[in-house]
């Protein structure tokens, strides 16, 4: 796969896995649970898999048909990128009204592509193909976002359908071992290097999980994820948050953050509250501040505090709301918000991964 593939791998794999306790349709309990409403809810997500589905298009194609349930909202964005109309496919023909089998259009003699977003076996798949081929339809290929690998392709393939999936199950799983995000088996230095990898911004979802499934973090939730991450693979290392409040100048900002930040910043400076970590290593504290990218980490050396210094509060059992305390008694939110929206903005300008 190509590194944007990998990426999108991963995007899905860490927007639908749920871990916990989960009674299957088997009646086995699971640890683990994909649930793929999840990455179809995702706007962003959602658009990157339709413009991907694009490419998997046959040649001749005149409609689409988005199968009942989660075909639909695919089938709905590919339609928009594409500018192919698309059908609504149900798994019953409605009793009512229309009777019909399919929403949008006529199904007779219109050369289709079936869109669903995760294939099992296929047996649902291949009785809307038979319905949709008794009313008339052309179809020859079916897309989907993720093959389960669980005799779907071939179940297909019988039937005269050739799947065409953006990934297997397998591909997720793969990308998502090699994401030092995610990986139980990767180093200290991958693991702290993936995190400052991460552009700056905050998420929708100001949390850990909006984190990771935006791909976008600040000081917050950076070193929230990654506090727990060390206490979970590298215990030695005793991760400790430390709140600082600290005042920023308008010199400073301009050497961290360049002038287009530095103009938000007051002549009398601004009153942050910074968060990063303090670790050990070999023996010894050293401070650890993953907010941006920077000189590839040595491993062993302190990364420089994107903040200036100040007075340090080391957190407790709950950091988000200490650093909330912090922030109303020293902070002007009327100063600090268009500052942090405007690192935010010159993160994004920066060109995307995808």
């Amino acid at each position: 796969m190509s590194s944007a593939s990998v990426e999108l791998a991963r995007r899905i794999y860490e927007r639908s896995r749920l871990t916990g306790e989960f009674r299957l349709r088997s009646g086995a309990v699971s640890g683990e649970y994909f649930d793929k409403y999840l990455f179809e809810s995702d706007p962003s997500l959602l658009r990157k898999l339709a413009e991907a589905l694009i490419v998997l298009l046959p040649d001749g194609v005149d409609a689409l048909a988005g199968l009942e349930l989660g075909g639909v909202p695919l089938a709905t964005v590919v339609s928009q990128v594409s500018g192919l109309p698309t059908l609504f496919v149900r798994k019953e023909r409605k009793t009512y009204g229309t009777c019909r089998l399919a929403e949008g259009g006529e199904i007779d003699g219109r050369h289709l592509a079936v869109i669903e977003d995760v294939i099992t076996s296929g047996g649902q798949v291949i009785e809307s193909c038979h319905a949709l081929r008794e009313h008339g339809a052309q179809i020859t290929r079916v897309l989907c976002v993720i093959d389960r690998e669980a005799g779907g392709r071939e179940n297909l393939a019988s039937e005269g359908l050739e799947l065409r999936s953006l990934f297997t199950m397998s591909q997720l799983r793969d990308a998502a071992s090699i994401d030092a995000l995610s990986s139980a088996d990767c180093s200290l230095v991958e693991l702290i290097e993936a995190v400052r990898a991460l552009p700056y911004g905050r998420p929708s979802d100001r949390t850990v999980e909006g984190m990771l499934r935006e791909r976008r973090g600040t000081c917050s939730t950076k070193h929230l994820f990654l506090a727990h991450a060390l206490r979970e693979r590298f215990p030695d290392t005793e991760p400790l948050i430390v709140h600082r409040v600290y005042t920023l100048d308008r010199a400073r900002a301009r050497e961290l953050f360049g002038a287009a930040a530095a103009e938000i910043v007051p002549a009398s400076g601004l009153i942050d509250v910074h968060r990063y970590l303090t670790i050990t290593l070999e023996g010894r504290r050293i401070e650890i501040d993953a907010t941006f990218a920077g000189p590839a980490w040595d491993g062993r050396s302190s990364l420089p505090l994107a903040c200036w210094p100040g007075s340090d509060y080391p957190a407790g059992e709950d950091p988000d709301a200490e650093k909330r305390t912090l922030e109303v008694r020293h902070c002007n939110p009327a100063i600090r918000e268009p500052f942090i929206a405007a690192l935010a903005s010159i993160e994004r300008a920066k060109p995307s991964p995808l």
